[in-house]
C-alpha cells in the first residue's frame, strides 16, 4: 500500500512540474513577443558563412498581429512578412508559403537590444545580428 501511495506521489510531482515548466515557456514566448514589437535597427552583422542580406543600418519592423517589414538602411523597402516566437525562437518566413526562411536563436533580448543567431534558409547561411530598438 505504501509503494502505491509512493507510486501516486512521485507521478504527480513530475505532472506538476511539467505543467509548470511548460507554463513558463509560454510566458517567456509572450514577454519576447510583446518586448520585440516595434522599429529595431540592425548595429552589427557578424557572418560565421554564407552570405548575409542585412547590413549595418537595415530597419526591421516587428507588428503586433505577426507582419514583418525589413527596410535597407536608405528606407527601400526590402521584404514582407511574417513572425513568430516559439521556445525561444524567432521564426521568420517571407515568401508566405508557409516554410521558415529564417530561424534564429533569440540569444539577448530586453526591451532595447537584441541579438539573434540566425540560420537562413533562403541565402543558405549562418550569421549573427545585433539590433537595436529605434
Amino acid at each position: 500500500m505504501k509503494t502505491l501511495q509512493l507510486s501516486v506521489s512521485i507521478t504527480l510531482m513530475v505532472l506538476a512540474s511539467l505543467f509548470a515548466f511548460t507554463s513558463c515557456e509560454d510566458d517567456d514566448d509572450r514577454w519576447a513577443t510583446e518586448v520585440l514589437e516595434g522599429e529595431w535597427i540592425i548595429t552589427d552583422v557578424l557572418p560565421r558563412y554564407g552570405e548575409c542580406p542585412y547590413r549595418y543600418g537595415d530597419i526591421i519592423y516587428f507588428f503586433a498581429n505577426g507582419r514583418l517589414r525589413a527596410f535597407d538602411h536608405s528606407g527601400d523597402l526590402d521584404e514582407e512578412g511574417y513572425w513568430e516566437v516559439r521556445h525561444g525562437y524567432l521564426y521568420i518566413d517571407f515568401d508566405l508559403d508557409g516554410r521558415d526562411d529564417l530561424v534564429a536563436t533569440i540569444r539577448e533580448l530586453d526591451y532595447g537590444y537584441l541579438e539573434l543567431g540566425v540560420t537562413d534558409y533562403i541565402y543558405e547561411s549562418k550569421y549573427s545580428l545585433r539590433i537595436v530598438r529605434d
